[in-house]
């Protein structure tokens, strides 16, 4: 293999690590949460995948369970946070998750199987949350101005009187 295929090959793989999307789950299409919530009965057990904003973090004994304010997703499975929501939901992750960067207003995205609907509260209203148990837990980072962004890839080819280069950036 030459340097240029391994360094085409490199790109490749890059770029495929900057989707968390498990490969079963490209170009599916998923019921809101917004409508899970109001029959779960047919999907309990279903994969989805789902991204939003966080609203609050609690971590129990051996998990931590996210409140999240769901959001459509692009391509890139990344929280289109102008778009309107799709309702709320809880995911819980297996062990210990840092509320300093698990915090409000950061955009996840989750992969995981239906458990059920638990009954709650957003202020004086009930509210059936979905719940999920986390398969896949994408917390997206954030710009130097705090808000979330994608991660930056860069590519740089360069052709010289002594033979030719590919770079590769890869920064957050």
């Amino acid at each position: 293999m030459t340097s240029m295929n391994r360094a085409l090959a490199a790109i490749l793989f890059l770029a495929g690590c900057a989707t968390p999307r498990p490969p079963e789950l490209i170009g599916a299409s998923f019921p809101t949460a917004q409508h899970i919530s109001r029959s779960v009965r047919d999907h309990r057990g279903s994969r989805f995948l789902w991204g939003g904003t966080i609203l609050a973090i609690e971590n129990r004994a051996d998990s931590t369970v996210l409140e999240i304010l769901a959001f459509p997703l692009d391509g890139a499975a990344r929280p289109e946070v102008a778009e309107p929501p799709q309702g709320r939901f809880l995911a819980e992750q297996p062990g210990f998750l840092e509320p300093r960067e698990y915090a409000p207003e950061r955009l996840v995205t989750v992969s995981g199987r239906l458990r059920d609907v638990q009954e709650g509260r957003i202020g004086e209203q009930a509210y059936r949350f979905p719940y999920l148990d986390t398969e896949t837990l994408v917390l997206w980072p954030k710009s130097r101005t705090g808000s979330a962004t994608y991660p930056d890839v860069r590519v740089g080819v360069g052709v010289g009187s002594h033979g030719g280069g590919v770079g590769v950036r890869l920064g957050f």
